[in-house]
């Protein structure tokens, strides 16, 4: 494990335990170390398999007793790489490998990511309905306090937005940031999702932990439209915000847009 320079040329905390005189620990996180390993190496036939190859892969590694609980040092197993593909080929690996009784649909990474989370981010449609089927659940944070609706309207994914809001997830979750998933869907420009994500849910547009709202993030008149529309207070906010240079619309058209709403 890497770290900071301990000030005697340290950057390993393996190193820093020898040369500080802690033979003990030293020993434990060597152990640890090569726990770590053979865990890699025994799983990374089946976790190439959920990233690469076909169903009939998996199948043949699960019935060779290859568990898809195992994982790499990101804390990612088959089960997350298998829903991050876009290949047709991803559902039927997916499939397979919840198909198995150590399978967890609901498993996290180190991130506290969830095969939700990849699925979507970049996997199928068909993924992450199959994934809401098995139980996950949509509604789970990762380390950021951000869950998978956030992944999906980072990447402008409409249709998985649109799945995951009628499977009940909360469109005015905030993360660490207090940040909603309103912020990351106008960075894509896309006003038709930003319309599902912005429907009878006013708390979404509240200002984050710096007291921006999304107002400073528009960077389009239809995703200014629909903001306004959504929640009054914002007009009067969208007029103060116009007169200050961190408002990415142009001073006039803001103005204008809020004079009109």
């Amino acid at each position: 494990m890497e770290i900071e320079n301990d000030g005697m040329g340290n950057r390993n905390l393996m190193h820093m335990a020898r040369d500080r005189g802690f033979p003990e620990i030293e020993q434990r996180m060597k152990r640890i170390d090569s726990q770590v390993a053979r865990s890699f190496q025994s799983c990374d036939p089946l976790l190439q398999a959920a990233s690469k190859g076909t169903a009939n892969d998996v199948s043949k590694l699960l019935k060779q007793k290859a568990s898809p609980i195992n994982c790499k040092q990101d804390g990612r197993n088959a089960l997350h790489v298998a829903a991050a593909r876009s290949e047709e080929e991803a559902l039927k690996c997916l499939e397979r490998l919840l198909g198995t009784d150590d399978a967890d649909a609901s498993v996290c990474d180190h991130e506290g990511k969830t095969p939700l989370f990849f699925a979507a981010a970049t996997g199928l449609l068909s993924c992450v309905a199959l994934l809401l089927q098995q139980q996950a659940n949509p509604e789970a944070s990762d380390l950021k306090g951000q869950t998978s609706l956030f992944s999906a309207a980072r990447a402008g994914r409409e249709d998985v937005v649109k799945l995951l809001i009628q499977e009940s997830a909360t469109t005015s979750k905030r993360d660490v940031f207090g940040r909603s998933a309103i912020f990351e869907a106008l960075g894509t420009g896309q006003t038709s999702m930003l319309a599902l994500l912005l429907h009878g849910s006013s708390q979404a547009i509240k200002a984050d932990a710096q007291g921006r709202t999304p107002l400073f993030e528009v960077q389009d008149t239809a995703s200014l439209r629909l903001i306004v529309k959504a929640d009054a207070t914002s007009r009067r906010s969208c007029r103060a915000l116009a007169l200050r240079p961190c408002m990415r619309l142009p001073r006039r058209v803001a103005l204008t847009l809020c004079d009109a709403s």
